[in-house]
Protein backbone atom coordinates (compact mmCIF):
# COMPACT_ATOMS: atom_id res chain seq x y z
CA UNK A 1 0.00 0.00 0.00
CA UNK A 2 3.14 1.91 1.11
CA UNK A 3 4.46 1.77 -1.96
CA UNK A 4 1.00 2.20 -4.43
CA UNK A 5 1.09 5.59 -2.30
CA UNK A 6 4.45 6.74 -3.08
CA UNK A 7 4.05 5.83 -6.93
CA UNK A 8 1.01 7.88 -6.82
CA UNK A 9 2.08 10.88 -5.51
CA UNK A 10 5.85 11.05 -7.48
CA UNK A 11 2.80 10.57 -10.80
CA UNK A 12 1.39 13.66 -9.74
CA UNK A 13 4.49 15.15 -9.35
CA UNK A 14 5.66 14.38 -12.48
CA UNK A 15 2.77 16.12 -13.84
CA UNK A 16 3.96 19.01 -12.24
CA UNK A 17 6.66 19.03 -12.82
CA UNK A 18 5.58 19.23 -16.86
CA UNK A 19 3.55 21.91 -16.40
CA UNK A 20 6.02 23.79 -14.68
CA UNK A 21 8.74 22.59 -17.87
CA UNK A 22 6.53 24.31 -20.02
CA UNK A 23 5.88 27.69 -18.10
CA UNK A 24 8.93 29.28 -18.66
CA UNK A 25 9.66 28.28 -22.58
CA UNK A 26 6.79 30.48 -23.76
CA UNK A 27 7.37 33.62 -21.80
CA UNK A 28 10.59 34.85 -23.55
CA UNK A 29 8.42 35.36 -26.78
CA UNK A 30 5.19 36.48 -25.37
CA UNK A 31 6.69 38.89 -23.29
CA UNK A 32 9.65 39.58 -25.97
CA UNK A 33 7.50 43.12 -27.73
CA UNK A 34 8.26 44.71 -24.02
CA UNK A 35 11.48 43.19 -22.74
CA UNK A 36 12.94 44.39 -25.95
CA UNK A 37 12.26 47.99 -25.06
CA UNK A 38 13.63 47.56 -21.85
CA UNK A 39 16.67 45.91 -22.39
CA UNK A 40 16.74 48.06 -25.65
CA UNK A 41 17.50 45.61 -27.89
CA UNK A 42 16.18 44.79 -31.45
CA UNK A 43 12.98 42.28 -32.48
CA UNK A 44 15.58 39.63 -33.60
CA UNK A 45 18.03 39.44 -30.82
CA UNK A 46 15.68 36.92 -29.06
CA UNK A 47 16.78 34.40 -31.38
CA UNK A 48 20.35 34.63 -29.48
CA UNK A 49 18.76 34.45 -26.12
CA UNK A 50 16.51 31.26 -27.97
CA UNK A 51 19.92 29.37 -29.28
CA UNK A 52 21.73 30.01 -26.64
CA UNK A 53 18.97 28.97 -23.79
CA UNK A 54 18.89 25.76 -26.44
CA UNK A 55 22.67 25.21 -26.25
CA UNK A 56 22.78 24.77 -22.80
CA UNK A 57 19.95 22.87 -22.77
CA UNK A 58 20.91 20.33 -24.91
CA UNK A 59 24.66 20.38 -22.89
CA UNK A 60 22.61 19.89 -19.85
CA UNK A 61 20.80 17.29 -21.16
CA UNK A 62 24.03 15.19 -22.76
CA UNK A 63 25.85 15.65 -19.80
CA UNK A 64 23.24 13.83 -17.66
CA UNK A 65 24.66 10.53 -17.13
CA UNK A 66 27.98 11.89 -16.23
CA UNK A 67 25.95 13.80 -13.39
CA UNK A 68 23.69 11.20 -12.56
CA UNK A 69 26.61 9.07 -11.18
CA UNK A 70 27.40 11.61 -8.68
CA UNK A 71 23.59 13.11 -7.80
CA UNK A 72 20.34 12.44 -6.92
CA UNK A 73 17.04 12.33 -9.03
CA UNK A 74 15.82 14.93 -6.19
CA UNK A 75 19.48 16.71 -6.44
CA UNK A 76 19.42 17.26 -9.92
CA UNK A 77 15.76 18.47 -10.17
CA UNK A 78 16.34 20.94 -7.07
CA UNK A 79 19.71 21.91 -8.60
CA UNK A 80 17.97 22.59 -12.06
CA UNK A 81 14.91 24.17 -10.88
CA UNK A 82 17.34 26.91 -8.95
CA UNK A 83 19.17 27.68 -12.50
CA UNK A 84 15.84 28.26 -13.64
CA UNK A 85 14.84 30.80 -10.90
CA UNK A 86 18.41 32.42 -10.89
CA UNK A 87 18.27 32.73 -14.73
CA UNK A 88 14.29 34.36 -14.65
CA UNK A 89 15.38 36.07 -11.59
CA UNK A 90 17.91 38.11 -13.49
CA UNK A 91 15.87 38.42 -16.14
CA UNK A 92 13.39 40.36 -14.09
CA UNK A 93 15.98 42.29 -11.73
CA UNK A 94 17.92 44.16 -14.74
CA UNK A 95 17.55 46.57 -17.75
CA UNK A 96 20.98 45.71 -18.90
CA UNK A 97 21.23 43.37 -21.64
CA UNK A 98 24.31 42.03 -20.85
CA UNK A 99 22.60 40.33 -17.87
CA UNK A 100 20.22 38.76 -19.91
CA UNK A 101 22.09 37.06 -21.81
CA UNK A 102 23.98 36.33 -18.56
CA UNK A 103 20.99 34.85 -17.59
CA UNK A 104 20.34 32.32 -20.60
CA UNK A 105 22.20 30.01 -19.64
CA UNK A 106 20.97 29.34 -16.29
CA UNK A 107 17.86 29.07 -17.66
CA UNK A 108 19.28 26.51 -20.53
CA UNK A 109 21.06 24.64 -17.84
CA UNK A 110 18.16 23.84 -15.36
CA UNK A 111 15.67 23.45 -18.24
CA UNK A 112 17.61 20.42 -19.89
CA UNK A 113 19.08 18.67 -16.97
CA UNK A 114 15.47 18.42 -15.45
CA UNK A 115 13.82 17.51 -18.45
CA UNK A 116 16.09 14.62 -19.04
CA UNK A 117 16.15 13.76 -15.44
CA UNK A 118 11.88 13.44 -15.26
CA UNK A 119 12.05 11.55 -18.19
CA UNK A 120 14.50 9.37 -17.23
CA UNK A 121 12.75 8.43 -14.19
CA UNK A 122 9.49 8.66 -16.23
CA UNK A 123 10.34 6.15 -18.96
CA UNK A 124 12.02 3.38 -15.70
CA UNK A 125 9.20 3.39 -13.90
CA UNK A 126 5.60 4.66 -15.38
CA UNK A 127 3.84 2.83 -18.94
CA UNK A 128 4.40 4.39 -21.90
CA UNK A 129 0.57 5.46 -22.05
CA UNK A 130 1.32 7.86 -18.99
CA UNK A 131 4.67 9.09 -20.37
CA UNK A 132 2.50 10.32 -23.71
CA UNK A 133 -0.09 11.95 -21.10
CA UNK A 134 2.90 13.77 -19.01
CA UNK A 135 4.29 15.50 -22.15
CA UNK A 136 1.16 16.55 -22.93
CA UNK A 137 0.82 18.32 -20.11
CA UNK A 138 4.49 20.11 -20.69
CA UNK A 139 1.89 22.09 -23.72
CA UNK A 140 -0.71 22.58 -20.75
CA UNK A 141 2.49 24.81 -19.08
CA UNK A 142 3.63 26.22 -22.19
CA UNK A 143 0.09 27.83 -22.79
CA UNK A 144 -0.81 28.80 -19.65
CA UNK A 145 2.62 30.45 -19.06
CA UNK A 146 1.66 34.05 -19.97
CA UNK A 147 -1.34 34.57 -17.65
CA UNK A 148 0.30 32.28 -14.63
CA UNK A 149 3.44 34.43 -15.30
CA UNK A 150 1.62 37.78 -15.10
CA UNK A 151 -0.86 36.81 -11.85
CA UNK A 152 2.39 36.02 -10.22
CA UNK A 153 4.79 38.45 -10.73
CA UNK A 154 2.68 41.70 -11.00
CA UNK A 155 -0.37 40.84 -8.34
CA UNK A 156 1.36 38.22 -6.27
CA UNK A 157 4.80 40.21 -5.99
CA UNK A 158 4.03 43.22 -6.84
CA UNK A 159 6.79 44.74 -9.12
CA UNK A 160 6.66 47.52 -10.20
CA UNK A 161 9.92 48.11 -11.69
CA UNK A 162 9.61 45.08 -14.05
CA UNK A 163 7.96 47.12 -16.97
CA UNK A 164 7.47 44.02 -19.27
CA UNK A 165 5.81 41.93 -17.05
CA UNK A 166 2.67 43.55 -17.62
CA UNK A 167 3.03 42.61 -21.28
CA UNK A 168 1.90 39.40 -20.13
CA UNK A 169 -1.86 39.74 -19.16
Amino acid sequence: MSKKVTLSTLVVLNFIIYISLGLPDSILGSAWPSMRQSYEMGASQVSYLTTIMLLFSFFSSMLYTKIAKYLTVAQVILTSMLCVIIGLILMIITSNPIVLFLATPFMGIGQGAIDVTVNHFAAKHLPSSLMSLLHGFYGVGVSMSACHSYLLLVHFFKLAFCDWCYCLA
